[in-house]
């Protein structure tokens, strides 16, 4: 049902000319010419970033046929992953020298009929979401032609509330996009104390308000922690599985508390394989796994039992949790270099042991954990904000744009 006053399109009656491909990226024409806005640059956040774009060099013939405007919206032709396909973003620069490429779609909004950004906010609905996801091919890449994209029944309010609903819309972009830098900016601050504080270079002071003092002598893991992994019960048994012990895998392990596990194993399974009950606190290390799994860091907040693919760090008295948690975080990139050469580079037991420490004082490793930690936490309520925001922008979207709640236009709600 199409609410009072508003017209039913698709997304091809409301663009000016068909939707279509861009100019072939050829490698050889690469490095001068013209901005070309690539499958990359379709992720950037909300709009075309011009200022990333490479160039490509073509004719002029070529140029005016591809060229891209004001208000152009841009769709992905393919993905990875089935709701990844025609992701939507838009042209917002007032550049006159940008072409978009073969890998994406334009669509041109015709501005008699439709605005812009209210077109970019209903491409990014659950309703338009439904429609690309169950028009796409599927196979090793999830694919969607003109047709799929152009077909997308758009409801359309008149223009005034169409910009009503937009700018609402785009006030809480505005909001995601703030929290968004603020998010980064403390990731930065929190990667530059780590640098200082984990190093020596920067030292705290002391409960009786001094600086710590004195140099740090440096072992490896195998000096301050029993290292080991755990094991995965058989899956013939399911009288091992669906128990009430969680069961942590790698894909679990991304720098953060463990507060519970996809999967669980009962008390048979535990005691009839090489799983491992370790405790509240111990720090994980992901031995291998897939893309950027392999070396990331987390711990414990239950006790729990992990497969062999973790590697459990049960740290020895005086040496603090928090403290070689986040000394291990900020070495994730040279702990990846440390594994094994060969078609799946893995981490051992054996490597990890023998990953470098610095060992500080029990009481410098506990000042310098709670000034991270106190980081983390600024960074975690950023986060939940974020979520909140893009939650609720969500919401407000299937209220708005199915016109379940319909806005005031010059001072009069649309009826």
């Amino acid at each position: 049902m199409v609410p009072n006053g508003w017209k039913q399109k698709t997304l091809k009656e409301v663009s000016i000319g068909r939707i279509s491909n861009g100019i072939f990226n050829d490698p050889q024409f690469v490095g001068s010419g013209y901005k070309l806005i690539n499958v990359v640059d379709i992720y950037e956040p909300r709009e075309v970033n011009t200022k990333k774009l490479r160039r490509l060099n073509a004719n002029t013939k070529d140029f005016e046929k591809f060229r891209v405007e004001k208000g152009d919206l841009f769709f992905t032709r393919s993905s990875l992953k089935l709701d990844g396909i025609a992701h939507c973003t838009r042209f917002r620069s007032n550049e006159e020298d940008v072409m978009w490429e073969c890998h994406i779609m334009r669509s041109k909004p015709n501005k008699a009929l439709v605005d812009s950004d209210f077109l970019y906010e209903y491409c990014h609905s659950y309703d338009a979401k439904k429609h690309f996801m169950s028009h796409a091919k599927t196979g090793t890449m999830t694919t969607i032609d003109q047709q799929g994209i152009g077909g997308l029944k758009v409801a359309v309010p008149p223009l005034p509330e169409q910009r009503k609903i937009a700018n609402i819309l785009g006030a809480w972009d505005k909001a995601i996009s703030t929290t968004e830098r603020l998010i980064d900016n403390s990731k930065k601050q929190k990667k530059a104390l780590m640098q200082q504080l984990l190093t020596g270079k920067k030292r705290l002071l002391d409960d009786s308000g001094k600086p710590f003092e004195g140099k740090w002598i440096h072992g490896v893991i195998e000096d301050i922690a029993k290292v080991t992994s755990g094991g995965t019960p058989s899956r013939k048994i399911d009288s091992y599985w669906n128990g009430n012990i969680p069961w942590v895998t790698t894909t679990e392990i991304k720098f953060g508390l463990i507060t519970d596990a996809e999967q669980k194993i009962t008390i048979e399974g535990l005691s009839n394989s090489s799983a491992k009950l370790f405790p509240k606190g111990t720090i994980l290390i992901a031995m291998y796994g897939q893309g950027k799994t392999r070396g990331q860091v987390a711990r414990l907040g239950l006790e729990a039992a992990t497969n062999q693919a973790c590697g459990a760090l049960l740290l020895k008295d005086d040496f603090e949790i928090d403290f070689y948690y986040q000394y291990l975080s900020s070495q994730y990139e040279n702990i990846r270099g440390l594994a094994n050469s060969g078609g799946q580079q893995n981490l051992s037991s054996g490597i990890i042991k023998s990953i470098q420490v610095p060992i500080p004082s029990q009481s410098e490793q506990c000042k310098i954990a709670e000034v991270l930690k106190n980081a983390d936490k600024e960074i975690e309520l950023l986060e939940q904000k974020l979520a909140g925001l893009k939650q609720e922008k969500k919401a407000l979207m299937q209220q708005l744009l199915t016109g379940k709640r319909r806005v005031k236009v010059d001072g009069v709600e649309a009826a």
